[in-house]
């Protein structure tokens, strides 16, 4: 459960409402980024019994073995990009016993997770949060550009959110689709060309642009998206989205 820009309290009152709406375990755990973190939003998600996995500053201050404070990122100093390293033993951060796990990023950027249980498990689970990160990005202005609509009503907002997910999935699916059919080139610089959820940005124009010349790759991409969820035939969605293209 990613947690956004938000003052302590209204996290708070967001967690509470979601534990009586639905129950405390129906969360897995809870990530968030180092601007939000703090001793009472700890505390607090520890009171609820609810596992964390938070990231802190490198130069927030926690306990060695001496109980002495000094700055978290002095535990990895050393460490080889993508190398993690989990800290013996709890420590005091924020006034709080915590587990405390970090690694270093390829631009040298310390990662640090502090988290009360599973501490073997705690920088793969963050990592997740990063997925979440990008989606709410391709919404916004990498290429949806939900913001651009200026719609503040939350009802017409939650309805718009429905068809963007559904559009966001249907294009990175179709995107896997594509990179089974040609591989994306790998650049000198070890990287991917181009991203799984540009390359299926391509199959979707390609089909829904010319339908009847390339009606096969039409059926592809719209089955990967109603995955037999569907009782109507591709090819008849094919049809009627011609007929729609032959009239406009």
């Amino acid at each position: 459960m990613p947690v956004g820009s938000s003052p302590t309290y209204e996290r708070i009152q967001l967690i509470k409402l979601f534990i009586k709406a639905s129950g405390k375990e129906r969360v897995k755990y809870i990530t968030s980024d180092c601007e939000f973190i703090g001793q009472e939003w700890l505390c607090r998600l520890l009171y609820y019994e609810i596992p964390i996995r938070c990231r802190i500053k490198e130069n927030n201050l926690v306990t060695n073995s001496r109980g002495e404070y000094v700055p978290a990122k002095d535990f990895f100093r050393g460490l080889k990009p993508g190398e993690v390293r989990l800290v013996e033993g709890e420590r005091l951060v924020f006034g709080v016993n915590l587990f405390v796990v970090g690694t270093v990023l390829s631009d040298g950027e310390y990662l640090i997770i502090v988290t009360d249980q599973e501490p073997e498990t705690a920088m793969d689970d963050y990592k997740q949060r990063w997925e979440i990160e990008f989606f709410f990005g391709c919404l916004k202005t990498r290429w949806f550009r939900f913001e651009s609509t200026h719609i503040t009503d939350p009802e017409r907002i939650s309805k718009m959110l429905a068809p963007l997910a559904i559009a966001f999935c249907w294009r990175h699916l179709a995107g896997e689709w594509m990179a089974e059919q040609k591989a994306i080139k790998i650049k000198k610089h070890g990287r991917k060309g181009k991203s799984i959820f540009r390359y299926g940005l391509t199959a979707l124009r390609d089909a829904l642009s010319n339908p009847s010349y390339r009606k096969i790759r039409l059926i592809k991409v719209i089955n990967i998206l109603t995955d037999k969820l569907s009782n109507i035939p591709p090819i008849l969605l094919v049809d009627k989205w011609t007929e729609i293209l032959s009239r406009t």
